[in-house]
Parts: structure tokens; sequence; C-alpha cells
């Protein structure tokens, strides 16, 4: 029992160096380009400033997250990432239902999440500042967030954290595993206002990705998620909502088409939060099964497992470095 407590605390210490050495690369590229960038424009300009900003995604996912794959691999005997990267072992349509009802779980995170965070600031009277993920209106803003969230998010960071992270743990447990890798993700972003509904994400993504024995069902959900999140955001800091509240005609008409795009994306979200919810509900009553994964070490539960995970030094070093940027971030 020993022994295999302390297997699972190495891998977690593993993967927690993992994601300490894509920090660093990420933050060491961003201090280092400064004075470069420095030498050249002003910051106060902000097409030099957007295409920093897409310069900076391209790193950390294009550059920062294969090194710290590669490294991760030189120290541990991990399935081969290629092999995740197969027809899922589920038909497709229990792929489909279960992205919907992923999203449905995720939509209601958020909600919950939002409505926390209104109380709290109402409570203890401090303002919070959310990462502000909104597109400004500027072609090249807008083609940062299609690149960078649309695309390059749901593929390399389902690779670092389902397709790597998890599939590293996934022999101490299922369950703790899957709960424990949502939990990290969610702190990851470093964002209050995302840290609860991407841990719902990462737990989604990381129960189809072991059902399925595939990493493509989590890449279509990371990506279902960020496009329908990317695409309003591409429109709506440039609606005045005072104007649209106000029904000035003149205003409306002459921005009818990403106010129409914006209310059509609100209204696939209702229906996806319906239908999921719905796909949700018959799934409890029906196919309970469906939620059963493989009972590894059954003699540690997996809330023991999960306290091992979170009690190995170098994550919980790196949980407190998440938790700690996550506050001053907001505040």
């Amino acid at each position: 029992m020993s022994s295999y407590l302390k297997k699972m605390r190495k891998s977690s210490n593993i993967n927690s160096c993992t994601l300490i050495l894509w920090t660093v690369l990420v933050y060491a590229f961003s201090f280092a380009i400064k004075p470069f960038t420095e030498l050249f424009i002003s910051s106060s300009n902000a097409n030099f400033n957007y295409a920093q900003m897409l310069f900076m995604f391209l790193f950390q996912y294009l550059i920062a997250v294969p090194i710290s794959l590669f490294v991760f691999s030189r120290f541990n005997n991990t399935p081969k990432l290629k092999s995740c990267f197969c027809k899922p072992k589920m038909p497709a349509k229990w792929v489909f239902k279960w992205i919907l009802i992923s999203l449905f779980l995720v939509y209601a995170a958020n909600y919950i999440s939002s409505a926390f965070f209104a109380v709290l600031q109402h409570i203890t009277e401090i303002e919070l500042h959310p990462i502000d993920m909104t597109a400004d209106n500027n072609t090249l803003s807008r083609i940062t967030n299609i690149i960078a969230m649309m695309f390059l998010a749901p593929f390399f960071e389902e690779i670092l954290f389902r397709g790597t992270l998890l599939r590293n743990g996934e022999k101490y447990g299922s369950w703790s595993m899957i709960i424990v890798m949502g939990i990290t993700f969610g702190l990851w972003h470093c964002n209050y206002a995302q840290t609860l509904y991407t841990a719902a994400l990462g737990i989604c993504a990381g129960f189809l990705i072991i059902k399925t024995e595939s990493i493509i069902p989590s890449i279509l959900l990371h990506f279902c998620m960020n496009t329908l999140g990317t695409i309003p955001s591409l429109f709506v800091g440039n609606i005045d909502t005072e104007k649209l509240l106000a029904e000035d005609s003149e205003y409306i008409m002459s921005n009818l088409a990403p106010i129409m795009l914006t209310i059509i994306i609100g209204f696939l979200m209702i229906a996806i939060m319906i239908t999921g919810l719905v796909f949700f509900i018959l799934e409890i009553i029906n196919h309970k099964d469906s939620f059963k994964l493989a009972n590894i070490n059954a003699e540690v539960s997996e809330v023991k497992k999960t306290a091992v995970y979170f009690t190995a030094p170098v994550t919980i070093i790196i949980t407190l470095i998440f938790i700690a940027v996550t506050v001053i971030n907001a505040i």
C-alpha cells in the first residue's frame, strides 16, 4: 500500500513539474521579449499589443507545450501520445450525446460561478476583476482570439492535460484522477471567473477520454465550448448595450449583423443546455452504468487518492502558485 501511494505521489510530482516547466517557459519568454519590443515601438500601439499577444499564444502552445511534453517523456514511462489519436471506442451517437451533456454541465458551472462571485462581491464589497476575453474592434484582435481560443487551445490543452497528464495518473485511479486533473486545469487558467467552469470542462473531457480511449471526443468538446464562447466575444465588445436597451432603431439597424449573431448564439446555448439537461436526466435514470469506470486499486478510496495526489510536494507548490496568481489577477 505504501509503495502504491509513493508511486502515486511521484506521478503527481512529475505532472506538476511539467506544469511548472510550462509556466517558467511562458513567463521567461514574456520577460525576455519585453525589452526588445520596447526598443521598436511603444506598447501603447494597439496593433502591436495584439501582435504581441498572438505571438505569446503561439509560443505557449506551439513551443512551450511541446518542450514540456518532451521533457516529461524523458522522465516518465507513459503511454505514447499518438496512441490516443484513434477512433473512439464508443459509438458516434454516444459521443455526441455526452458532448451535449458536458456542455450543459459546463454552462451550469459557469452560471453557478457567476452567481457565487456576484454574491461574494456584494457581501464583501470587494470588486473583482476577471480577465477580459472579449475581442476589441480590431481585426488583429479578432484573429488572435480565433486562432488561440478556437484552434490552438482545444488541441494543445487537451494534449497536455488529458492526453498526457491524466493518462499518466490514470493507472492509479479513474474518477479521482479525472477530478484531480479537472481541478488543476481550472486553477491553471489563473482567472477566477474561469476556474469553476474550466474545472467542469476538464472533468467532462477527462471522462470522455477514459470512456472512449481516444482524445478526439475531448478535443471536439473543448472546440465546441471555446467556439460558442469566442464567436459572441468577437462582437460583444462592439455592441453598445445602453443603446440596445434603449431600443435605438438607428443603432440597431447599423449593427444588425453582430446583434443578430449574438442573439442566435445565445438561443443556441439555451437549446444546448436544455437538450444536455434532458440527456443527463435520462442517462441517470436509464443508463447509470455510463458513469462507471474501472475501479483501480479499490482498497484505496477515490477521496484518499485525490488527497494523496494533492499532497505531493511539487503539486502543493504549483497549486499554491496558481491560486496566488488567480487572486492577484482578480484584485
